[in-house]
């Protein structure tokens, strides 16, 4: 198939696209329930045709008996983060079609970029285009709570030559992304009455000072894709009545690491700046998630340059991405693994989340155009 043909299958299928798409949001599959969407795509697989394997709720599915080491993985996580009813203009596990948008809880991050994948092996499978065992879909669960039992465990023994991930990169080729430390500080005081607060050392203070001081930090490394480090204090806990100095305040920080950083360094330069306002404080490591980066030279990345140059006219950037995700578990087999997917970049996550249904069919193009590069 040359890319007319490739442009206008798609686009003559626009509404079996949507339809998917809207069938995936439905499922409220929140991390650590993904057990029925993991089962609509394993039967969606089989019964086109495809040899499917689970392991756990990963679904993993090729055209013909699959092997550990294909030629190109194509991945997506299927879990979302949880949505609250409240504030949405419809319920977030109802998809709505507006506008030429698709709304709902996974829209963007990235049942959108799912559909997209899954569709493309169709029309491929469909045309009678031999897909054969050089390429390995994966459907993998609990992304967004660090990913040890989904991409985590499926790596294992894989061997693929390349790897793309649909995670929303407004259909930029992504080559890396921060890793994230997490901490969580304990500061230790004495309580008293909240009278005599000299009588007493206030953790909260000293919480405070600590969190200025990691606010001010300053970081001298830099990635020419992803960026300087970055440093959040997103949780705190203190206190147990107003009237009473708090002899106990917990905070957590997220430290977010750029490739040539050493995660002991940035432990020991976290557990320096809080020291210096109090000697009696506790750190802790809680999940850490390291970075990845791939050469702008590698195979995998010049394959997308040359299809979004045939659907786009011109090749679309390269760069980085600022959160964490399973190219980690991929790249730390040395499979070389990019993101690129539908999705615009501030979407995901959000009240009103959404997917253009034109970057839908734009990226199912960029998929079969992929696939059939490779193949």
């Amino acid at each position: 198939m040359d890319i007319e043909e490739i442009k206008r299958e798609v686009k003559d299928r626009e509404k079996e696209l949507i339809d998917l798409t809207r069938d995936l949001i439905r499922f409220k599959s929140v991390s650590g329930e993904e057990g029925e969407i993991s089962a609509y795509i394993k039967d969606f697989f089989e019964d086109i045709g495809f040899s499917v394997e689970m392991i756990g709720k990963n679904v993993l599915a090729s055209e013909k008996k699959m092997k550990k080491d294909p030629v190109l993985i194509l991945n997506g996580h299927i879990d979302v983060v949880p949505a609250e009813e409240s504030g949405w203009k419809h319920p977030p596990f109802e998809p709505f079609l507006s506008n030429g948008r698709i709304y709902g809880r996974g829209s963007c991050d990235m049942k959108g970029g799912l559909a997209s994948m899954i569709f493309a092996l169709k029309i491929l499978h469909e045309e009678g285009v031999e897909i054969g065992d050089d390429i390995l879909f994966t459907a993998t669960v609990e992304e967004e709570t660090g990913g040890i039992n989904g991409a985590g465990s499926i790596v294992e023994g894989l061997n693929g030559k390349m790897c793309v991930i649909a995670e929303p990169t407004d259909l930029k080729i992504c080559i890396g992304h921060k890793g994230s430390a997490i901490y969580r500080v304990t500061v230790e005081g004495r309580s008293a009455h909240g009278s005599m607060p000299h009588l007493g050392k206030n953790a909260i203070y000293y919480a405070s000072k600590m969190i200025i001081a990691l606010e001010e930090s300053k970081f001298d490394k830099e990635d020419k894709f992803l960026g300087k480090p970055t440093i959040n204090v997103g949780k705190i806990e203190g206190g147990e009545r107003v009237n009473v100095v708090p002899d106990r305040c917990v905070f957590e920080i997220d430290r977010r690491i750029i490739p040539g950083e050493d995660r002991e360094e940035v432990f020991k330069e976290i557990l320096e700046i809080v020291k210096q306002e109090n000697e009696e404080v506790n750190v802790e490591e809680v999940i850490s998630m390291l970075p990845m980066k791939i050469s702008e030279d590698e195979e995998v990345v010049s394959i997308l340059k040359k299809v979004t140059k045939e659907v786009f006219g011109e090749a679309k950037d390269v760069i980085g991405m600022d959160g964490c995700s399973d190219a980690r578990f991929f790249a730390e087999k040395y499979i070389p693994t990019v993101l690129f997917g539908p999705g615009k970049d501030g979407i995901a996550h959000t009240r009103d989340e959404f997917v253009d249904v034109k970057d839908l069919l734009l990226a199912s193009v960029c998929f079969v155009d992929l696939i059939v590069s490779v193949i």
